[in-house]
């Protein structure tokens, strides 16, 4: 599923020490991720804006992830300030032969885009199956996925970590083993 939200919340990673490293200060993150919203490489108001707003839409992926319940009167708040700002253009189309309703916001600029991925997230709250949302377990990914298997079974956000967890729990029976005898 190609969402900007969670692509947004992906752009924070951890190192394996458990630092942060912040993709929007790498231009080889950001700048892709600025032209898929339709923005300039090097626009540091819309890094600012997606700044501020990747914390609100962090905290929905995870409370998605963990099932913990309804969101909160705060968390709604959040996100209705940052949707709630912009008017919105809807507009109606055609695509694979179904009309789509589509919701843009009116005003351009670092707001309009920071909107437009709070739609994003809006959307996915509402139109999609939010127990899907999954968080990678592994500690050193904590990736945001979203879960398109038949049975809604994917546990690791790729094959790499499912495989690291595998192997280190392997080589943690083994030490235990060798401990033992």
């Amino acid at each position: 599923m190609d969402n900007l939200a969670i692509d947004l919340a992906n752009l924070l990673r951890w190192n394996p020490d458990g630092t942060p490293v912040d993709r929007l200060d790498l231009p080889e993150w950001f700048a892709p991720y600025a032209r898929r919203l339709g923005a300039k490489t090097d626009d540091a108001a819309l890094r600012e804006q997606l700044r501020e707003l990747r914390p609100l839409v962090r905290d929905w992926l995870e409370k998605l992830a963990r099932r913990t319940g309804r969101a909160s009167p705060g968390m709604l708040a959040g996100l209705n300030d940052w949707i709630g700002d912009v008017p919105v253009n809807c507009r109606l189309t055609v695509e694979h032969g179904r009309v789509v309703r589509q919701e843009q916001p009116a005003a351009h600029g670092a707001r309009w885009l920071a909107a437009a991925l709070g739609l994003e997230l809006a959307e996915l709250l509402t139109e999609y199956e939010p127990q899907r949302v999954k968080v990678c377990p592994n500690p050193l990914c904590r990736w945001v996925y979203y879960d398109e298997t038949r049975g809604n079974i994917q546990r690791w956000c790729c094959y790499e970590c499912g495989n690291r967890d595998k192997v280190a729990r392997y080589r943690a029976r083994l030490k235990k083993q060798t401990r033992r005898k």
